[in-house]
């Protein structure tokens, strides 16, 4: 498939969901990290070689900082572990900012590894591939904008029509549920004590205050925690 690399090259792999493959989940369409294991497994044995070690990201945090697996792979890159990376595509690297594009480009340009993708495999020591994938990596970016923006304005829009975004986490004080295929909040058991906290607020108490008060009364928080 990609002859360029070494037939003996130490490999791994790294996985990653996004906020749309999380989606596609919540609706039955399937395991994606696992139909993407199946898939770097099998370009993998195509290119003779075998995957060591798998970093599954089971966090869907765009920048390096909120993605433990990416953190560790970038160590292990440095200390020269492996000489190609397997992913489904390149913006399963990540979708974050600029800084975050440079860091991801010369893990693989200075440690001398392959990146190996579907559709490409970008070999550190070419330029021209080195450029491509901080194109791809800007382009996932840009895309990561786009698809933020629409749910902003789907969530606002949704909002306007009385409709609730169910994400599993209601608000104090409220309860989703499904009434004609459409989420909506009704209140419950806790909507009183939600009332008090507004009229806490009313009358001159500062969130402390009101935390502090309600914590002598003993009345948890959403979680059951003290505070």
């Amino acid at each position: 498939m990609y002859s360029n690399i070494p037939e003996d090259a130490l490999c791994c792999a790294y996985l990653r969901k996004s906020r749309e493959d999380e989606e596609r989940e919540r609706n039955g369409k399937g395991d994606t990290l696992e139909r993407h294991r199946k898939i770097v497994e099998r370009m993998a044995r195509d290119n003779g070689h075998k995957v060591s070690e798998v970093y599954e990201e089971v966090v869907s945090g765009e920048t390096i900082a909120a993605r433990p697996q990416m953190k560790r792979l970038l160590r292990d890159l440095a200390d020269g572990r492996w000489d190609a990376v397997y992913v489904v595509e390149p913006s399963r690297l990540g979708r974050g900012g600029g800084s975050d594009q440079e860091k991801i480009v010369n893990a693989f340009r200075y440690t001398g590894t392959w990146l190996v993708s579907e559709f490409q495999a970008f070999d550190p020591e070419n330029q021209g591939d080195m450029r491509q994938l901080k194109r791809e990596l800007r382009s996932s970016e840009d895309e990561l904008e786009s698809i933020s923006n629409r749910l902003r304005r789907g969530k606002y829009e949704s909002a306007k029509e009385g409709r609730w975004q169910a994400t599993g986490h209601d608000p104090f004080g409220w309860k989703s549920v499904r009434i004609g295929g459409a989420w909506q909040l009704r209140p419950d058991d806790r909507h009183g004590d939600l009332l008090r906290i507004y009229d806490m607020l009313d009358g001159g108490m500062t969130y402390v205050g009101v935390s502090e008060a309600f914590n002598c009364e003993g009345v948890p928080t959403k979680r059951g925690g003290a505070k």
